[in-house]
């Protein structure tokens, strides 16, 4: 009877409440606000400012935007092209997805892709876009492809490759316990891989993006680091058009919460080869946590190869519905297979074989799946 007394006379004393400031009521009308909006209503009182910290926790810590152009997605209907670039419209359009952003990033890696006449454009737009609405803090890795991947909505999502036309795909990141993210200029110099492979928090997955200039160099590191010293790491990575740095960058996932798996698919590795790497891939179980993945594929690859449209990154939604994808195509592709929870090494492919890395990890007419998973504090 007592318990019953108490809610009786907790549920009297909210309904005594101003509306705005029954707990009940404020919490409900949270969830569905911005985190931009969210932080400037925090200051309005103490009630709101407590049950803004309380969602601000509950919120997922990572976010994806994809935007594809309207002359790109008439294009891919097969509907006449208009000649004209519709800059207000791409610009519209960044504003008001990263406007929605549920988190505070503390990491963007943000892929572009457009044609040569509009490229510069473009990218003004993108660099004044995030400017606006990421924190000071938030370390940004910007790169030109030559095509991007994304996924439009949400669970279930559907993947799209943008091989043609003008689109970006993006990745959004949070401060989160038991992960770090941190990005890595390419640097000529001795001693420079050491920043990210060894250490207290030693690398759990690398992403490359890489220019022309610094593919050697990113071939060097990797055999004198990876090879000679038997590392464990997910990798993946690509050539791409253009990077922050003049060589490129390296962006290393660490921390005691944080596994990631890779796996390569081979340039002759039909659909039947595809769907026997992809369920090794699932064999590892990443699929079971929190998870973001990559893809990076060459630009021999894709509708033209596939006779199709979304043909890979399809068959990886088919054995991973839940885990948003996103990527770029690239003139060149580094990749390992790397296979946590699976003794891949003795495990026989229903179809195909293993590509079995011999001091190179560059790679032509291939895909590399790079999956990331954030694992619960117990």
């Amino acid at each position: 009877m007592e318990g019953e007394e108490c809610i009786i006379q907790e549920s009297k004393m909210f309904d005594q409440m101003p509306v705005m400031l029954n707990p009940m009521v404020v919490e409900r009308i949270f969830k569905f606000i911005s985190f931009r909006d969210l932080m400037r209503i925090s200051r309005v009182c103490t009630v709101w400012c407590e049950l803004a910290k309380i969602e601000k926790n509950r919120r997922t810590k990572i976010a994806k935007i994809f935007i594809v152009s309207e002359n790109t997605k008439r294009m891919l209907e097969n509907k006449a092209e208009s000649s004209l670039y519709q800059p207000i419209e791409m610009e519209t359009d960044m504003h008001m997805e990263l406007e929605k952003l549920p988190c505070a990033p503390s990491f963007c890696i943000e892929k572009v892709k457009s044609r040569e006449c509009f490229k510069k454009i473009l990218l003004k737009e993108v660099k004044t876009a995030l400017r606006k609405y990421l924190p000071e803090n938030c370390e940004i890795s910007l790169n030109v492809t030559f095509g991007v991947i994304g996924c439009m909505g949400d669970i279930p999502y559907t993947p799209l490759e943008i091989e043609d036309g003008t689109a970006l795909s993006a990745c959004f990141y949070s401060n989160m316990p038991g992960m770090q993210v941190k990005l890595y200029p390419m640097e000529q110099k001795q001693g420079f891989a050491k920043k990210f492979i060894t250490g207290k928090e030693p690398a759990k997955a690398l992403l490359f993006f890489v220019t022309d200039k610094g593919c050697g160099y990113v071939n060097k590191i990797l055999k004198n680091n990876l090879w000679e010293k038997d590392f464990k790491v997910a990798l993946g990575g690509a050539v791409v058009e253009q990077s922050d740095s003049i060589m490129g960058s390296i962006i290393a996932f660490s921390g005691p919460n944080v596994e990631a798996a890779s796996i390569l698919i081979g340039p002759e590795d039909e659909e039947k080869e595809i769907r026997s790497k992809l369920e090794i891939l699932k064999d590892t179980g990443l699929q079971n946590h929190d998870c973001f993945a990559y893809m990076f594929t060459c630009i021999a690859r894709g509708g033209s190869m596939h006779a199709k449209p979304n043909f890979e990154s399809s068959l990886f939604n088919e054995y991973f519905p839940n885990i948003p994808i996103i990527g770029l195509f690239g003139t060149g592709e580094f990749g390992v297979n790397f296979l946590p929870n699976v003794k891949w090494e003795t495990t026989e492919l229903k179809h195909g074989e293993f590509i079995f890395t011999d001091k190179n990890y560059r790679y032509g007419y291939c895909t590399v799946f790079v999956v990331i998973a954030l694992k619960k504090d117990n």
